[in-house]
């Protein structure tokens, strides 16, 4: 992956109000990704919209994932593939700023 683009995010980079709606949240957000993976692996997405007070909340799986990306068995897409299969993903989308953060 470009490191320009990707890298990892160290947790006080993370603004202060998605901290805060993931603390408040965690529970729920936890019980949407469990039932979700139950028979599927995927990311929990989470784009939130501050300036409207807005929060969407949605699950992709990995073979939604596989389709978008056109997988054509490249070894970096095939690395990417694996980790989601391995690790639970939080996908949150700043939408005013632009910014993803994975955790």
């Amino acid at each position: 992956m470009n490191n320009e683009i990707v890298k990892k995010i160290e947790k006080n980079e993370i603004p202060e109000y998605i901290h805060f709606f993931l603390n408040q949240n965690k529970p729920n957000l936890d019980e949407i990704y469990n039932n979700e993976t139950k028979d599927k692996k995927g990311i929990l997405n989470i784009n939130i919209d501050k300036l409207n007070n807005k929060v969407d909340v949605f699950f992709v799986s990995i073979d939604n994932i596989k389709k978008k990306d056109n997988f054509d068995g490249n070894n970096i897409k095939q690395d990417y593939y694996d980790y989601i299969e391995d690790h639970k993903i939080f996908q949150i989308l700043d939408v005013n700023e632009q910014k993803i953060y994975m955790i």
